[in-house]
C-alpha cells in the first residue's frame, strides 16, 4: 500500500474582525495551537486504578512562532501594534495539506522579541497567549 501521509505545511493567518484573514509573512515556525482536554480525576475510593475523565474547560495556553521581520511590511506594523496595544486578534492556523485539522482562535501577542544573528535576516520571536478554546475552521 501506497504512504498515505501527508507533509506538515502550514500557514498561520491573522484577522482584525474575524472575517478577512491574511497571512502572516515570512513566517519562520510556528507551534500549532494545543488541543489537550482538561481532565478531572474521579478516581473512587475504592478503585485500584486512576480514573480521570474530560470536563467541558479550555486551559489555554500560547503558540510560539517567528517572523524574519521586514520593518516596512504593512503586516509586521500591525502585529507590533496589535502587541503594543495588547489587541486581541484572530487567529487561523492551516495545515494546507491537511485542512480537516486546521483551527481557528482568539489570542493575544505576549512577547515580540528581535533576535539577532549576523548570518540572518533579523528575527521577530513572538509568543501568542490563547485566549479562546481552538475550533475547527473550513479552509477554501
Amino acid at each position: 500500500m501506497a504512504d498515505q501521509s501527508v507533509d506538515s505545511f502550514y500557514q498561520l493567518k491573522y484577522s482584525t474582525d474575524g472575517t478577512a484573514y491574511k497571512k502572516v509573512p515570512k513566517l519562520q515556525n510556528a507551534d500549532p495551537p494545543p488541543r489537550k482536554k482538561t481532565l478531572d480525576e474521579v478516581t473512587a475510593t475504592d478503585d485500584h486504578v486512576k480514573v480521570e475523565e474530560p470536563v467541558d474547560f479550555y486551559e489555554g495556553g500560547e503558540i510560539k512562532a517567528e517572523i524574519a521581520y521586514i520593518e516596512s511590511d504593512p503586516d509586521h506594523i500591525a502585529l507590533k501594534k496589535a502587541y503594543d496595544d495588547g489587541t486581541e486578534l484572530n487567529w487561523q492556523y492551516i495545515f494546507t495539506q491537511a485542512p480537516s485539522l486546521s483551527q481557528q482562535f482568539k489570542g493575544r501577542i505576549s512577547d515580540w522579541t528581535p533576535k539577532t544573528d549576523p548570518k540572518k535576516k533579523l528575527r521577530i520571536e513572538m509568543a501568542i497567549t490563547i485566549t479562546t478554546q481552538p475550533t475547527n475552521v473550513t479552509v477554501i
